[in-house]
């Protein structure tokens, strides 16, 4: 009989989720699944818990939430952990990215605020129905402002996000810089990751390492499917990822969760 994971740790953009964000027939599939075979199934999202309330209720999951990559925990509406850094560190970069007409977003746990309007948020607001609410802080409100993660994105040119680097590499005893391509970056609390989430996680469900399955798709990824007792990337996840992980799904986005679950939490395949 094979070993069960206690745990299946799902990222959802790009892994639950493809760029269209819907919840496509394979949603009922994963929910049946899950279902009938008592699985306890979770997300560890870079998102706030507002953002991936619908994936939630879809697929009916009553175990812990890691929200703004680990920054946060939620579970069944109460808060586990938040971990804060002082956002007055980055300011220089959010004025910065908000003179070359970037997109600021400000992470407040439950809820993500835009800095302000422009083209990229009209369009997230159109097709996503999102960000649709705005924040800039005044100058007296930065000494105080304390955030779980702000978002910088560049819509319109890969690369041009460099030029934000030297407004927080300055400050990196004060927080956490991610650069995940050309054109994100986020600024967290120091130490906080994915993967420390996963370690505070296993240590409130009273279980090990070895016992969660993590699914993925992205490098920032990378920790937590190393740490986990099976790390799986989806079929469309970087290579790198798939070269660090255990399994490597032929299918893509939720097709390849509901591959991985069939393959590693079922008494038998299906």
């Amino acid at each position: 009989m094979k070993r069960i994971p206690k745990l299946i740790l799902c990222d959802v953009d790009g892994t639950l989720i493809d760029a269209s964000e819907q919840i496509t027939p394979a949603f009922d599939v994963l929910k049946e699944l899950i279902e009938t075979n008592h699985l306890h199934f979770s997300l560890a999202s870079g998102r706030c818990l507002e953002l991936v309330q619908k994936y939630i209720q879809k697929l009916d999951i009553q175990d812990p939430v890691l929200i703004n990559n680990g920054a946060g925990a939620r579970w069944n509406g109460n808060v586990l952990w938040d971990d804060w850094f002082d956002a007055k560190y980055a300011k220089e970069a959010v004025q910065a990215a908000d003179a070359l007409d970037m997109a600021v977003f400000m992470c407040y746990g439950d809820y993500e605020l835009a800095y302000k309007y422009n083209g990229y948020i009209q369009r997230e607001i159109e097709v996503f129905g999102r960000y649709n609410r705005f924040y800039i802080p005044l100058e007296s409100e930065w000494e105080t402002l304390q955030l779980e993660r702000i978002m910088l994105t560049d819509p319109q040119k890969p690369g041009r996000i460099d030029r934000l680097l030297p407004y927080l590499t300055q400050y990196e005893d004060h927080f956490k810089v991610i650069r995940y391509d050309d054109r994100h970056i986020d600024v967290m609390k120091k130490g906080v990751s994915k993967g420390s989430g996963l370690h505070r996680l296993v240590q409130t469900l009273g279980i090990r390492m070895e016992d969660v399955m993590f699914i993925g798709d992205g490098l920032n990824d990378m920790e937590i499917i190393r740490q986990a007792g099976i790390g799986v990337a989806v079929g469309n996840a970087h290579p790198k990822l798939k070269d660090a992980a255990d399994y490597v799904c032929a299918s893509s986005h939720t097709e390849g969760v509901v591959e991985a679950i069939r393959r590693f939490c079922m008494e038998r395949a299906v």
